[in-house]
């Protein structure tokens, strides 16, 4: 199965989205990740430590970067 790199990469981040339990999928890498609320959930479920939910509903998209 050869898929394109940003197809690659949506599956990958919607396997982690759906393994931290949301329901938001991701089909665009520019306007879906543009909030950073999928990108957040995915570090996230890679490392609780590292990136804790602690920030996910800033209104300020700069601060929860």
């Amino acid at each position: 199965m050869k898929l394109p790199a940003e197809e690659l990469l949506i599956r990958w981040i919607n396997y982690h989205l759906r393994k931290a339990g949301q329901e938001r999928q991701v089909t665009n890498l520019g306007k879906d990740l543009q909030d950073s609320f999928a990108i957040y959930h995915v570090l996230n479920q890679l490392d609780k430590q590292a990136c804790p939910l602690t920030h996910i509903n800033d209104e300020d998209m700069k601060e929860r970067a």
